[in-house]
Order: C-alpha cells, then sequence, then structure tokens
C-alpha cells in the first residue's frame, strides 16, 4: 500500500474509534443524570435540612442566657457563615431572619457586596485569562452557566466586530492567495461529499425496487444516508460507501493519489472535530453537578456510589452533633475550643471557592 493508503486506512480507525467514544459518552450522560438523582439527591436534602436544624439550634442557644459574651460571639461566627452560604447556594431562605438577626447587614445588602466583589474579581481573572473585558454586571455570580453564557456572547460580539476590522483593512497578497486555496479546498470538499451522496442515492433510492421488503430496506439505508448527508458528516456516508457498495481495499484502489489527499484531509478534521467534542464533554466546567461524573467513564455509578456513603457519613455526623449540642453544656464545651477567623481572611469571600470549607468546619464537631 503507498503512504496515503495507509493514512487513510490510519484515520478511518482513528475517527471510528472517537466517533464509537462519543456515542458512548452522550449515551452515559442521562443513565449517569438518572442515577445521580436516584443516589445522591436524596441524601443532599437530608444533609442541607440538618444543617438548617443546626443553624436553628446555634440561633435557639444564642438566646440562652447560660452562654457568656464570648461565646456568643462564637455562635454568631457558625450562625453566620453557615447560614449565608444554605441561603445563597441552595435557597434556605427561611434563615434570612435568623441572619438578619446576627449581621450588622441584612442578608439581601450582604449578598449584593459579596456578588460585586466576585464580579470585579471574576471579569480581572478573565481579563488575565483571556486578554478582554467581559462585563458581567447584573451575572448572578452564583450561576457558573450564567457566567459562561455572558463570556460566550461577549467573545462572540467581539470576534464579530475584529472580522469586521479585517474586512476593511486592505488584504496583502499572500492572505488573498491563502482565501483563495481556503475557498478551492471547501469547494472541494464539498463536492466530493456530494458525489458520495448522490452515489449512494443513486444506488440505494427505494424507488428502484418493487418489492416491499427490499424497498424497506433500502428506505432505512437512504435515512442512514440522508441524515449523515444533512450533518456533513463526510466520514459517515465514506463508511456508508465502503459499508454498503464494496470492501475497503477496492475501494482504496479506485482512488487516486489527488482523491486520498482529500479524503484523508476530511477525515482529520472529522477527528478533531469527534475529539474536541468528546473533550467538551468530558471536562466541561460542572454546571449540572452530575457532569463531574462524566470524566469517570465506565466507573462513574462506582464514584457515585462512594460519594453517596461518604454523604450518608457526613448526615449522620451532622445529626449527631444535632442531637450533642442540643445539650448545652456539650455545646460550651465544645465553643472552649472553637477558633473565631481572623478579621483579613477574606476567603469566605472568594468565587468559586469549591474547597469544601463546610467539611471542614463540621469536622470540628466530631
Amino acid at each position: 500500500m503507498s503512504k496515503k493508503q495507509k493514512e487513510f486506512n490510519r484515520l478511518i480507525k482513528r475517527v471510528n474509534k472517537l466517533k464509537q467514544e462519543l456515542k458512548e459518552t452522550e449515551a452515559r450522560i442521562p443513565q449517569i443524570r438518572s442515577y445521580y438523582q436516584e443516589q445522591i439527591v436524596p441524601v443532599q436534602d437530608k444533609i442541607l435540612e440538618a444543617r438548617v436544624s443546626f443553624v436553628k439550634l446555634m440561633d435557639k442557644s444564642y438566646d440562652l442566657k447560660y452562654f457568656r459574651k464570648k461565646e456568643k460571639e462564637k455562635l454568631q461566627d457558625i450562625i453566620l457563615g453557615q447560614a449565608y452560604e444554605l441561603i445563597n447556594d441552595f435557597g434556605k431562605t427561611e434563615l434570612e431572619p435568623i441572619y438578619d438577626k446576627h449581621n450588622e447587614v441584612n442578608f439581601k445588602q450582604e449578598q449584593a457586596m459579596t456578588n460585586d466583589f466576585s464580579r470585579e474579581m471574576a471579569e480581572e481573572m478573565l481579563k488575565n485569562m483571556f486578554g478582554m473585558d467581559v462585563d458581567l454586571d447584573g451575572v448572578d455570580m452564583n450561576d457558573m452557566g450564567e457566567i459562561g453564557n455572558r463570556f460566550r456572547e461577549q467573545a462572540k460580539a467581539q470576534a464579530a466586530a475584529e472580522e469586521e476590522r479585517k474586512k476593511k483593512r486592505k488584504k496583502t497578497k499572500a492572505q488573498q492567495a491563502r482565501e483563495e486555496k481556503l475557498a478551492t479546498e471547501a469547494k472541494s470538499i464539498s463536492k466530493s461529499t456530494r458525489e458520495i451522496y448522490m452515489k449512494l442515492v443513486r444506488e440505494f433510492h427505494p424507488d428502484r425496487e418493487s418489492d416491499e421488503q427490499k424497498q424497506a430496506e433500502m428506505t432505512e439505508k437512504m435515512q442512514r444516508i440522508t441524515e449523515a448527508y444533512k450533518k456533513d458528516d463526510f466520514y459517515e456516508l465514506l463508511r456508508l460507501e465502503m459499508e454498503l457498495l464494496q470492501g475497503i481495499d477496492e475501494r482504496l484502489d479506485e482512488l487516486t493519489d489527488e482523491q486520498l489527499k482529500l479524503y484523508n484531509k476530511l477525515l482529520k478534521d472529522q477527528a478533531k472535530e469527534f475529539k474536541y467534542k468528546l473533550d467538551a464533554l468530558e471536562n466541561m466546567p460542572p454546571v449540572e453537578p452530575f457532569m463531574e461524573y462524566i470524566r469517570f467513564k465506565k466507573f462513574a455509578e462506582q464514584v457515585i456510589d462512594q460519594d453517596r456513603k461518604a454523604m450518608n457519613s457526613r448526615l449522620s455526623m451532622i445529626e449527631s452533633d444535632v442531637e450533642l449540642f442540643s445539650d448545652k453544656k456539650s455545646l460550651r464545651e465544645f465553643l472552649r475550643d472553637y477558633q473565631l477567623e481572623k478579621e483579613d481572611d477574606l476567603g469566605f469571600f472568594l468565587p468559586f471557592d469549591d474547597d469544601g470549607d463546610e467539611d471542614d468546619f463540621f469536622n470540628q464537631f466530631s
């Protein structure tokens, strides 16, 4: 086989592997979503309710004359840290009156200040990372999907504006030559794709058959052919041509070097596209929590099971703490060792902090 024929075979295998992997990943998403909803969400809800009960217990304890001034300061620190997160991140608005009772600024004012601070930091981060000014004014800084949409909108607008500026600038001879080459190449690709499509249509159009069973088979094949053509899926058309007409080896012998060169380019482009889609699925920010498990592939459900067990342990710990600290003497003993955060510690206000600070907090109770 020639070098181009070997490359063609290698690319066919690579595209087929990537396409199959993408198909399996896309099929896994609803399965993982369903399993996550079944195994994780109920435990999460119980943990949230236990945390709400804990905050209410701390508030009730604060009102007791039993606790001294310094102890009450510590109780307020616990209440404010936990209540803010539960209201802001999980919508537990029933805790707003408690938060407002213990803070100099009410929750809505505090949220506005924190949102402004987070917005400024996020805008600075995006500027440093992508070199573009992104206006996040009015965006909910707790909603990563909304932040991403605003960034994409503005990036698209800036790209369009830059493209418009480029059009107005006089093109160099090299730019003109490159554009002509790309236009010619695109025309060749389109022609090649259409040629395969028309060849398959002529061969498998249902009207060519009078037998009902064969006509049904032809209709099914035509549906596959038409779907691939509409999606501009060159690889699928090529695969169908080889599957339905003749073997790959015979097909390769028919192709000229120029055709092989073009086909190899199309397959490379298709491989890049499938790889990009696969990476986007497996590495996308977990806007929906269950997406975090996609990257574990076939082990996703096992990881969900492990997380569920860890969360159940955490739930038991919080429930035990609620029961234990219902006794004011036990709570006083805990408060004796509880350390207030330093005033210059701004960690609470940092945006996108997923380090699990609440876990560290509850670990103090164990």
